[in-house]
């Protein structure tokens, strides 16, 4: 069973709905979700999941298994590596045009803005 391929990411409470809705977020699913043994209000929440595509694979850098960090020419050669060797772990990541939201889905991981960081642990 693997929810972010129904495009669902966090189950959530509402306190942190209410802190990332005031950030600017791509249009995301959202569904209420009642937990008999918890009060309050809980979400299903899910991000639309960009490509590695969008990647700049000179400038990101990656690590698969004992082999020592190394960065791939372009999205074929990460394609062909990964099927080949299977997952990377990527490292520190590029992007090739700046994209506009706080919070992206880039294949199977996530990512938040470090102003959401900040406002989650605040609010712990």
């Amino acid at each position: 069973y693997a929810p972010y391929e129904l495009g669902i990411d966090f189950l959530i409470s509402e306190k942190v709905v209410d802190i990332i809705s005031a950030y600017k977020l791509p249009i995301h699913n959202k569904i209420p979700v009642k937990i008999d043994t918890f009060d309050g209000n809980y979400f299903l929440i899910g991000f639309p999941v960009w490509s590695s595509k969008v990647l700049d694979f000179q400038k990101s850098t990656f690590y698969y298994q004992d082999r020592d960090v190394f960065s791939f020419s372009n999205y074929e050669d990460y394609e062909n590596f990964d099927s080949e060797y299977g997952d990377t772990t990527k490292i520190d990541l590029y992007l090739r045009n700046k994209i506009e939201y706080d919070i992206i889905s880039i294949d199977e991981a996530i990512f938040f803005s470090e102003k959401i960081v900040e406002e989650l642990k605040e609010n712990n």
